[in-house]
């Protein structure tokens, strides 16, 4: 039994696959770099070495558009206090249907009951996510298939499995990292590349206020919570991250 059983020692990384192709590697790789210091691990891998791995998996499945999940974990005996630093991965993928990203739309709003730590440990995929087990729980008793989770100051944290931000007069704002929220690849890619994107510290306030609300993950795409038509609003976003799609497939074969 290893240590990601035992102790939920460990972290995952999870890629929407086009073409046999993981999407957006840079800003994947670049949270993997970070988490593997975060947990101390030892760098078992170089990114060259890991692409073939995950290459070489994808070939063998068959997988062509599908989720792609990668599961590290620290290796070797102990208890708490690990013998070895030295981590394996473990390959788990998915089919999905079609390979462009689709606007979703939510018609309710919740909000969760769960409070989640302000913590840096919230930036990070790690294994153990009870706290958004219990929040999906929680929202499908009422009805609903996502929810805003606040931290434990009562600011505005995150989704149940991604990002959360809100629309303003034509800009978008999330939670800033020190909020505890994931530091969600498509939040990263949002914040640096599209325009009049902004973190900033939200509160319930500027939740009722938002003209949207809007969800982020890296293999459903984008949701939407909104009391106007969402389509013209957000078709747009929708079709730049298409785009930025295509251009990340070349990003991972190194072209």
């Amino acid at each position: 039994m290893n240590r990601a059983f035992l102790y939920g020692d460990g972290f995952f990384e999870a890629f929407k696959v086009v073409k046999g192709v993981p999407l957006f590697w840079n800003y994947h790789w670049e949270r993997i770099q970070r988490t593997i210091s975060f947990l101390r691990f030892e760098n078992s891998f170089s990114e060259d070495e890991l692409k073939v791995q995950i290459s070489n998996y994808l070939q063998e499945v068959s997988l062509e558009n599908g989720r792609l999940r990668i599961t590290f974990f620290r290796t070797g005996k102990g208890k708490y206090l690990p013998e070895s630093n030295a981590y394996q991965i473990d390959f788990n993928s998915a089919e999905l249907e079609g390979s462009r990203f689709e606007l979703q739309r939510i018609e309710k709003l919740h909000l969760s009951l769960i409070q989640l730590p302000r913590h840096i440990s919230g930036n990070f995929k790690l294994i153990a996510k009870p706290m958004q087990v219990l929040a999906a729980l929680d929202a499908k008793e009422n009805g609903v298939g996502e929810a805003v989770l606040l931290n434990d100051q009562n600011e505005v944290c995150e989704g149940i499995s991604g990002n959360v931000f809100i629309l303003k007069n034509n800009q978008l704002f999330t939670p800033p990292l020190v909020s505890g929220c994931l530091a969600g690849t498509m939040r990263a890619l949002l914040l640096k590349e599209y325009p009049n994107t902004f973190e900033k510290t939200l509160s319930k306030d500027d939740l009722t206020s938002a003209e949207a609300i809007i969800f982020t993950n890296s293999t459903k795409g984008i949701t939407v919570y909104s009391k106007f038509d969402s389509e013209n609003t957000f078709q747009p976003l929708v079709d730049w991250l298409n785009e930025k799609m295509l251009s990340s497939i070349q990003d991972f074969q190194g072209n």
